[in-house]
Order: C-alpha cells, then sequence, then structure tokens
C-alpha cells in the first residue's frame, strides 16, 4: 500500500492497520501516516470554511461548515436509490435547509416547530433511509446550525449564494463517486417502503418530532442557542420511543429521566414567566 493510499484510508482502517503492526518501525510509520492525514484534514477544513467566510461574510461561516460536512459525508454515502435521483434529492435538502430554517425563526417557536417537523420530514424520510449510513448526523445537524446562526438582509442574500454554490459542489462530487454504482430501489420505493410498524419508520418519525418539539420547548424558555440543547436531551425521547414500543422493563427509568428533563424546561419557562 502505498503512502497515497494510505491516507485514503478511513479512521477504522488506519486503526486496523496500527494493530497489525508487527515491528515497532512498522508501527510508527501507519501512525505517522495517521497524524499526517489528521494534520492534512484540518488544514483543508479551515481552508475551506476560510474561504467562505471571505466570499460570504464572516456571518455566514456557518455555510461552509454545513457544506464541508455535506462533501465529506456524500463523497463515500448514498441515500440507497438511483443516483440521478439521489442528487436530485441532495439539492432539495439544500433549499430546505437554506429556507426553511430561516422561515422557521421568523415564526413563532409553535409555528416553526411546524415548519421544522415538515422540513426534517423530508431529510429524514428521503435522505436518511438506511440509519446505518448515518446521513441524519448531517442532514439534521446541518439544519440545526443554519437554523441557530440565522441571518437576515444582505446576510442572508450571500447565505442563499453560498449555499447555492455548495448544493452544486455536493451533487458534483456526489454523482461523480456514485455514478457507477447500481442501485436496485428508487424514490417511488422509498415511499412505498413507508411503514409505521417498522422499526425504521418509527425511529424517522422520533427523529422528525423529537428534534422540533425540544427546540420549541427550548425557545419558550428564552434559551439562548436553542439549537444547542436538541442534542443532549433528544436522544432520551428517541429511546424512550423505542423502550414503549418494545414494552422493555427500563420504561420507568426511562420515562422518569425524560420527565426531568422537561422538569427543567418548565422550571425555566416558569422562571422566565416571573420576570415578565
Amino acid at each position: 500500500m502505498t503512502f497515497y493510499q494510505e491516507l485514503q484510508l478511513n479512521q477504522a482502517g488506519s486503526k486496523n492497520l496500527l494493530k497489525k503492526s508487527e515491528t515497532l518501525k512498522e508501527k510508527l510509520y501507519h501512525m505517522w501516516v495517521y497524524l499526517v492525514k489528521i494534520a492534512v484534514t484540518m488544514a483543508f477544513c479551515f481552508f475551506f470554511v476560510s474561504i467562505f467566510s471571505i466570499l460570504f461574510g464572516n456571518e455566514n461561516s456557518i455555510v461552509g461548515v454545513v457544506v464541508l460536512l455535506c462533501l465529506m459525508v456524500f463523497r463515500n454515502a448514498d441515500l440507497g436509490i438511483h443516483t440521478g435521483q439521489s442528487t436530485m434529492l441532495l439539492a432539495l435538502f439544500f433549499v430546505i435547509m437554506t429556507v426553511c430554517p430561516h422561515l422557521a425563526n421568523q415564526f413563532s417557536p409553535v409555528l416553526g416547530m411546524l415548519l421544522n417537523i415538515a422540513a426534517l420530514a423530508v431529510l429524514i424520510l428521503f435522505g436518511c433511509h438506511n440509519p446505518f449510513m448515518f446521513n441524519q448526523s448531517t442532514l439534521v445537524l446541518g439544519y440545526l446550525l443554519l437554523y441557530g446562526y440565522d441571518v437576515t438582509g444582505k446576510s442572508y442574500q450571500m447565505r442563499l449564494v453560498g449555499m447555492a454554490l455548495g448544493a452544486a459542489l455536493t451533487c458534483f462530487v456526489f454523482y461523480r463517486n456514485h455514478k457507477n454504482r447500481t442501485y436496485k430501489r428508487n424514490l417511488k420505493d422509498l415511499i412505498q417502503e413507508f411503514d409505521i410498524t417498522s422499526s425504521r419508520t418509527k425511529w424517522q418519525i422520533c427523529q422528525i418530532l423529537c428534534v422540533p418539539i425540544v427546540l420549541c420547548i427550548a425557545e419558550l424558555c428564552n434559551m439562548p442557542r436553542a439549537m444547542w440543547l436538541v442534542l443532549r436531551p433528544c436522544p432520551r425521547f428517541c429511546r424512550l420511543w423505542k423502550i414503549c414500543t418494545t414494552e422493555s422493563v427500563k420504561g420507568l427509568s426511562e420515562i422518569l429521566q425524560v420527565l426531568y428533563v422537561l422538569q427543567y424546561y418548565i422550571f425555566c419557562f416558569l422562571h422566565q414567566s416571573m420576570h415578565i
């Protein structure tokens, strides 16, 4: 394996080489290549985000982060359906991430929650059909980042341009890397496979509902950067959904933990109300 080929390995591949090293010299070499890969990746990420900040303003540096996430993920990950249809879906996802977070910020928390539910439904039902690809980590995180760092006026116009450029780059890289792959399913199959009794659909519904609900509660409590608070309590709600559907004996413990989170939000809400 050449130096360049080893640089292309993922984290698991690099660690596997380290484990299989028979001599100290060989182990030190693989460790050095791994550290070089980390340094190159960090330098590229810094350079990429800096370019977006220069072109579209510091307020839109988060756009560079979201685009970079999508590029790094979807150069390898797929949506499980025909490449042409997947490319069009990716373009649609960028439209949703550009428009819906901005509109939701203009509405009340409750109306914003409804819009977020609709937007995440499209992202998760069509972009996260295979949970093991972890596309939800990229799409939902990107949506929340753009929601939490919203801009207006001229800055939003520049954001539109930045996201359009990001969509073009991501779709180009995705199509180039996946055009020769054969997929048996298409968009119609994704719709037909939606089944409320299946574990996958229950997981998708949990993601679609829990994130906007927790976000809405946090905003009603007037918490700053409410989107960051979603990252901690939301998994509790998702595990609760799974537990309730499987009637696990751990259900009571999980319910108490979820109630504790809700109690915290209610306390904050009442605390804010007392000062109005």
